[in-house]
């Protein structure tokens, strides 16, 4: 099955979550972990990448104004209250 089906057939942003931590997964000598309730953060040998997931974000509505907003706000959020104390 595509991941495009897979994210369609989703009930939930849990189930969106989920859907690509499976196919994050794949990418070699990888973690996905989830320090102070993030969604997500990938680390890798030369990468670390916060990860936030969202049902339906590319839907041509309003909603998309928001989830882009509330992502924006959980990354900021992240960066200058947790991600210092990730580094030390």
């Amino acid at each position: 099955m595509s991941l495009k089906t897979k994210l369609e057939k989703s009930l939930n942003e849990k189930d969106v979550e989920n859907i690509y931590r499976s196919e994050l997964d794949k990418i070699e000598e990888s973690s996905i972990t989830s320090p102070y309730g993030v969604d997500g953060l990938l680390e890798t040998k030369n990468i670390r990448s916060l990860l936030e997931f969202k049902k339906n974000w590319f839907k041509k509505n309003i909603h998309y104004v928001y989830y882009s907003l509330a992502v924006l706000g959980i990354i900021y959020t992240f960066i200058k209250w947790v991600y210092p104390y990730l580094i030390n």
